[in-house]
């Protein structure tokens, strides 16, 4: 009996010093959480429900959805110049953004996963190559591009062609690097994951698509991007969140005034916006909760995509489609 109490209390012992040391990882996280993430963004939310000037945090008053009523519509002209109007048309360039260099961050390091798959002479070493920029912070590479896409003489490419592009200060030349910049910066990580995902498409698929007559584009169209589905909709979905909160391509890029670079995301806007107009903290808050409501629809429909690609051998019910298309 003694001996069976004995065990029964070195066993509590044991089970709380786990649970001490495991608290010892968990409580620094929770707290950095709740102070610079929770205590931040409930504090956003609260702000954009009043009229808010930290200058002057006497005169704060309660204006209830006012705030987000001319977001949508204000007669104020001042407000719509300043804030109504950069704000959508910010939304817009972002989205805009996102449908250049989603494709291109999809369909390029695509072919290179299939291209690299065959295994060519030398392919470890491209793909090393590949992977490289990914570990360049984004600092670095904006310093990178704009010595590449400086003007005048400061510039590689206007230096080399005697030219006098202005690739950072004017508006569709500065979308461009931007583009070229993210498509660089991260075409490493989609090319590590659709190459992942290329090696777990099994060979019999393509064996038997090539006896019942496919060819090399019948397997990619009903053996490869299939098989790829749950990739490419991580990828899809991820890149679009991450293009949505566009900030970092923007700042990095050297040349272009405060006013030129903060339409070219929300995200900068609402950025600079805090920094020189607090005035209108409300307001800038309740710009920042409409943005976030709109990332948070696209993470939704994220994980509803995400979580129809459980369940059941994918490659096998593609290949399956495939061989309902031949009869």
């Amino acid at each position: 009996m003694n001996l069976s109490d004995d065990k029964k209390k070195a066993y509590r012992r044991s089970m709380w010093r786990n649970q001490g040391l495991g608290m010892v990882f968990v409580v620094p996280f929770v707290l950095f959480f709740v102070l610079y993430t929770l205590v931040p963004l409930l504090m956003g939310i609260g702000l954009s429900f009043f009229d808010y000037n930290p200058n002057k945090p006497d005169k704060m008053a309660f204006v209830g959805l006012l705030n987000y009523i001319d977001l949508f519509g204000t007669t104020n002209e001042s407000l719509e110049i300043t804030f109504v109007k950069p704000f959508w048309e910010s939304l817009i360039n972002t989205i805009l953004f996102d449908l250049i260099a989603v494709p291109l961050l999809m369909i390029i390091p695509l072919l290179l996963a299939q291209l690299i798959n065959y295994h060519p002479p030398g392919y470890k070493f491209f793909r090393a190559v590949l992977y490289m920029p990914v570990i360049v912070s984004i600092t670095v590479a904006g310093m990178m591009f704009t010595s590449i896409f400086g003007e005048s003489s400061t510039g590689l490419i206007n230096g080399l062609f005697g030219t006098n592009i202005r690739f950072l200060t004017d508006t569709g030349w500065r979308w461009f690097v931007m583009i070229i910049l993210s498509v660089w910066w991260q075409t490493g990580t989609t090319f590590v994951i659709f190459s992942a995902g290329l090696r777990d498409i099994p060979q019999s698929l393509y064996e038997a698509c090539e006896v019942d007559g496919g060819g090399k584009l019948s397997k990619f169209f009903h053996v490869t991007l299939p098989g790829l589905r749950g990739q490419i909709d991580l990828c899809l979905f991820s890149t679009l969140i991450n293009y949505l909160n566009l900030y970092g391509q923007p700042s990095v890029i050297r040349g272009a005034t405060i006013y030129d670079t903060m339409f070219d995301s929300p995200m900068m806007l609402i950025q600079y916006s805090l920094k020189a107009l607090p005035r209108w903290t409300g307001f800038i808050c309740a710009m920042a909760v409409v943005f976030g409501i709109i990332v948070m629809a696209f993470s939704i429909a994220e994980k509803r995509l995400m979580g129809k690609q459980k369940g059941g051998n994918v490659h096998e019910k593609n290949f399956a489609v495939f061989k309902s298309l031949q009869k």
